[in-house]
């Protein structure tokens, strides 16, 4: 049904990649729409196919907030990809996932962003480190100078 394919850091955010698939079997009606959590509507950049949005509102029945793919039209057993983008980098999360199809729901767990701080660019890490290592080694050789 949905596979999560991985996630690559595009301009201005990291764009995350999904493969969805209607079984190809008469028995189960096609997918009408899924959501993956996610907990930040300022976040998201875009995503395809449209229409794909930020869902606030909790559904009863899954209990769910983040991004919503709507109105899914795409034919039994032809895989599909998804995507959608968020600005800033996020850790990998086992998150919450619904995907009605018909009169069903499935409820289960797709990687996706870990709802959480952003993950901190190299310089935000390295620059005070590497002021720390220069201090130490200034303070070093003014006391073997001594």
């Amino acid at each position: 049904m949905i596979e999560f394919l991985g996630v690559e850091a595009t301009n201005g955010g990291v764009t995350w990649y999904y493969r969805v698939t209607n079984y190809n079997e008469a028995a189960y009606p096609e997918i009408s729409h899924w959501i993956t959590f996610w907990c930040m509507p300022d976040k998201l950049i875009d995503g395809e196919p449209q229409p794909v949005y930020y869902q606030d509102e909790i559904n009863p029945a899954n209990s769910i907030v983040g991004v919503k793919f709507d109105e899914v039209n795409i034919g039994k057993g032809v895989p599909t990809l998804f995507w959608f983008t968020l600005s800033g980098n996020y850790y990998l999360s086992n998150n919450d996932l619904a995907v009605k199809f018909g009169t069903n729901e499935y409820l289960g767990k797709i990687w996706g962003p870990y709802c959480g701080p952003e993950i901190p660019e190299f310089s935000t890490i390295a620059l005070p480190a590497l002021s720390l290592v220069g201090l130490f080694a200034f303070f070093s050789y003014r006391k073997k100078k001594q």
